[in-house]
């Protein structure tokens, strides 16, 4: 088994946290002043980008032989990434579509996303969906990465060899289908950027590319198409990379705090819209004033979200990936005995 990049687990927690400070004030407080401005509070939606080009990077790392010396068929492979993603998906999915039921009854219109409809459900249900406007938004994400999963494993698997031009060929379709839809476009380029990432990570200077990165970014200062572009193929994997290729920074990541924040990470990011509309809720149904740009209410929803992130790590998240696992144990067992015995 390869040695986990613990560095890593603590940029996605951070990542998932960044996400949750972001959509904070955009559904509690759109277009209003902001209690921490910086650069999390008005751009941290673009982290989403950074999951996809992490995925891509994670990936390739953990499958890439496996899928390219045929060690794992593609029924094992998306088996395990259906038992570890959707238990959670499937339950955030739920409880959003009840509790945006019940804030329409109380306020006669829908929390943030108003596509709350019976056909966006039963996308969202299948995971078809690639629209971040019905019901458990953020979710939309984990829709595409099914998609780019599906991609890189057939790629491995049937092209190897040509795997990079392949992966560019990807990233170049996926840049004329974000004229038609944004959300794809972004998992792709981002996915197989990761991709490339790992494949040119003894050949790059990533340092220089990330300040050179970060300088860019703070000269432009788009946050449009541009700015997913900027940071999905430069800012992104170039930070990866220096953090890997540093040993004191790979040190400062590693400390379990931060490694504990990026293995709650999927449920601090599945979970965070869902307290969201409770809130909501609560202080519709309640009446209670709530003042969303207080310290103290800031506080309290961060440390809510991380509490609600473990109890759904330890209760959902663990019990889905040990029954996973114990149902492919099996299978490998079952596949040996009738071929040896």
């Amino acid at each position: 088994m390869k040695e986990r990049l613990l560095a890593l687990d603590a940029l996605r927690g951070i990542a998932a946290l960044g996400i949750a400070l972001f959509w904070h004030y955009s559904h509690f407080l759109p277009n209003q002043e902001v209690l921490f401005p910086c650069w999390f509070s008005f751009h941290g939606w673009l982290l989403v980008d950074f999951f996809f080009v992490l995925s891509g990077f994670i990936f390739s790392y953990v499958y890439l032989e496996k899928i390219r010396t045929k060690k794992i068929s593609f029924k094992e492979f998306i088996t395990s990434r259906i038992a570890r993603l959707y238990p959670l998906y499937f339950i955030t999915l739920c409880f959003v579509s009840a509790m945006q039921a019940i804030n329409f009854f109380l306020t006669e219109s829908f929390f943030v996303y108003a596509l709350n409809d019976v056909p966006h459900f039963l996308l969202s249900l299948c995971m078809l969906f690639g629209s971040n406007f019905s019901f458990n938004g953020p979710a939309w994400s984990i829709s595409c990465e099914m998609g780019a999963y599906i991609l890189f494993f057939a790629t491995l698997f049937y092209f190897s060899k040509s795997r990079i031009p392949i992966y560019v060929a990807i990233i170049t379709t996926a840049l004329t289908l974000g004229y038609f839809n944004t959300e794809w476009m972004r998992a792709l380029i981002g996915f197989f950027v990761g991709c490339i990432a790992f494949e040119l990570r003894s050949k790059m200077k990533p340092f220089w590319l990330l300040i050179l990165s970060i300088m860019l970014a703070i000269f432009f200062k788009d946050v449009g198409k541009k700015a997913i572009l900027l940071y999905s193929f430069l800012l992104f994997p170039s930070l990866i990379l220096t953090v890997l290729n540093s040993k004191i920074l790979s040190s400062i990541l590693s400390i379990k705090p931060l490694v504990f924040l990026g293995t709650i990470s999927y449920s601090i990011y599945l979970w965070h819209f869902p307290l969201q509309l409770t809130i909501n809720v609560l202080d519709n149904l309640l009446t209670l004033k709530l003042n969303y740009l207080s310290p103290t209410f800031f506080a309290t929803y961060a440390l809510t979200l991380c509490a609600v992130a473990t109890l759904s790590h330890h209760l959902l998240e663990k019990p889905a990936m040990h029954l996973k696992n114990k149902l492919l144990s099996r299978k490998t067992a079952i596949d040996f005995k009738q071929k040896y015995e």
